[in-house]
């Protein structure tokens, strides 16, 4: 109640401020899919070249090439060159940053929609988090029974859902509220309720 009481009133408001910038936004998106919104050229070619699509889709190729020149864009360092100890779990840890980055979080992706979203709304939001996976009936050594898996994800995240106040802010440090616009499954809420993340709240209460 406390949560709504601070909210309800300037939610809507930070929602309403932005629609003049979010018409902005929906021009360049129409462009990028190739929406004929105007008046063009008639003649006995019926052909419609998106050159906005074909321009920015290239732009964002070079940017992630420039970004990520390589799979292993990152580095690790033993932390004494000289211990060859050091070295051989500099090399796991090597292994592992290569499969966790690459394959699980797949960052290439993430970093190609950022910049699409860059050239499109000139913002791009990354969230990083945490999900734990509930393991049952596993044997990993000497540990038999249920287990829980803690590991890191990372997503880009739609502009039109994302709110900063004041608009003028130029970082989180300056911005005095910053929030996601979602709706949540009530499964996923009752996981949260389950994890102690979220209160219990009635179905009729919530939204």
């Amino acid at each position: 109640e406390a949560v709504t009481q601070q909210f309800v009133g300037i939610i809507p408001d930070i929602r309403s401020r932005r629609l003049i910038i979010e018409q902005e936004w929906l021009k360049a998106d129409a462009a990028w899919i190739g929406v004929q919104t105007y008046s063009y050229y008639e003649s006995e070619f019926k052909h419609f070249i998106p050159a906005f699509r074909r321009t920015l889709e290239k732009q964002v190729v070079r940017t992630v090439e420039q970004l990520m020149p390589h799979h292993e864009f990152f580095q690790i360092y033993p932390g004494n060159e000289a211990d060859d100890a050091a070295d051989e779990q500099m090399t796991s840890t090597h292994r592992y940053m290569d499969w966790l980055v690459n394959d699980w979080i797949k960052i290439r992706r993430v970093v190609k929609q950022c910049v699409r979203t860059f050239y499109l709304f000139s913002r791009c939001i990354v969230k990083n988090t945490v999900r734990v996976y509930d393991l049952p009936n596993m044997k990993m050594g000497a540990i038999e029974g249920s287990v829980q898996q803690v590991w890191p994800q990372s997503r880009c995240v739609d502009p039109f859902n994302f709110y900063v106040w004041p608009e003028t802010a130029t970082s989180l440090d300056e911005a005095s509220l910053v929030f996601e616009d979602v709706i949540m499954p009530f499964t996923e809420y009752q996981e949260a309720v389950r994890l102690g993340l979220a209160d219990d709240i009635g179905v009729e209460e919530l939204r």
